[in-house]
Order: structure tokens, then sequence, then C-alpha cells
């Protein structure tokens, strides 16, 4: 025990790991705002897709007057 308090290498190991703890939470923490933040998009996105008719195609015109050859 004394041998690892005298030599440094314990030292930067136990920092890598807490720096590694550290971004492990940070990551956490960033990932749950950005989820937050992405469930009322994803609610307005399914209101919007409900609301399409998909019923299928009609025939319509383009701006110029032409028919739109898709049944």
């Amino acid at each position: 025990m004394l041998n690892f308090l005298r030599k440094n290498d314990g030292l930067v190991t136990m920092e890598w790991v807490g720096i590694a703890a550290v971004m492990v939470l940070a990551a956490i923490g960033i990932t749950s705002y950005v989820m937050q933040g992405t469930e009322g998009a994803g609610g307005s996105v399914v209101a919007g897709l409900q609301s399409v008719d998909a019923s299928g195609p009609k025939m319509g015109t383009f701006g110029n007057g032409v028919s739109d050859p898709v049944n």
C-alpha cells in the first residue's frame, strides 16, 4: 500500500477514472435533456401525420394546366 501511495502511476489512474465518471454522468444528463425536447416535437409530427388524407393519389394539374399522370 505504501508503494502505491509513493508512485504517481496510481494517482494518474484514479484521475482518469474520475474524469471518465464525470463524462458518463454528463452524457446521461445531456441525453435526458435532449430527449425531453424531442418528445414535444415528436407529438406534433404524429398529429400532423394523422391529419393527412392517405386515401390514395388523386388526379391534379400542374401550374401550367397540364394534367398530372399519377392515378
